[in-house]
């Protein structure tokens, strides 16, 4: 890297700190889920690159599905000014080289697998967004997921449908934890209750008194 090109960057930077605080320190660090799609009209191939990003140095591991599936680590990565090359060996002989627009919102740009002599054996256009957090659950959507015990006629049943309803508890969160075992107590008290009552039978009609003759 020149001076000029050093200065230049560095100028960036400052610009950056200015116009959008906290822009310029937006360092990478995501997981980018997408496809490559070969210009030959063959089928997408999906991949995933697991990215960081220190200083202008990318690190990270790139996986892709078949027909390449493979998994290795970035062994050339590199941001300049939300340009990213990547370069990955996907087998001994071919390395996959990815080059494009890369924000925390989205990667795109041109992909080329090379042999060994630099030779082009594929290319085409690649797409990656990243990866969604899992959406957390909430609290009543946890109390939806109870199963409801089934109904029992022994002692022995509502053991084992109280044992099913506190498997289902949500774990890690004390007090639904705490609400959600007390609701599977009180079904299993009634659930005892119940198998305790005698059967019901049909009542014994009185003896009526004969008629004298």
């Amino acid at each position: 890297m020149t001076l000029l090109h050093a200065l230049h960057r560095l100028l960036l930077a400052c610009l950056l700190a200015i116009l959008w605080p906290g822009a310029a320190f937006a360092m990478l660090s995501e997981v980018y889920d997408g496809v490559l799609l070969p210009d030959s009209f063959e089928n997408p191939i999906t991949i995933t690159i697991e990215v960081r990003e220190q200083g202008s140095t990318l690190i990270g591991r790139v996986k892709t599905g078949p027909p390449l599936n493979t998994s290795s680590p970035i062994y050339v990565g590199e941001n300049n000014s939300g340009k990213c090359k990547i370069r990955t060996p996907i087998t001994p002989t071919i390395t996959l080289r990815l080059f494009g627009s890369c924000h925390q919102t989205l990667y795109e740009g041109t992909y080329t697998t090379l042999t060994v002599s630099q030779e082009a054996r594929s290319h085409g256009i690649f797409r990656m967004q990243p990866r969604q957090p899992k959406k957390k659950e909430t609290e009543e959507e946890k109390n939806r997921s109870i199963k409801a015990l089934p109904p029992a006629d022994t002692l022995t049943d509502c053991i084992r449908s109280n044992t099913r309803c506190l498997l289902g508890c949500p774990r890690g969160d004390y007090n639904v934890e705490f609400l959600c075992s007390n609701r599977c107590r009180q079904k299993f008290q009634s659930c005892k209750s119940k198998s305790n009552q005698p059967p019901a039978t049909a009542p014994t009609p009185e003896a009526v008194p004969a008629e004298p003759r």
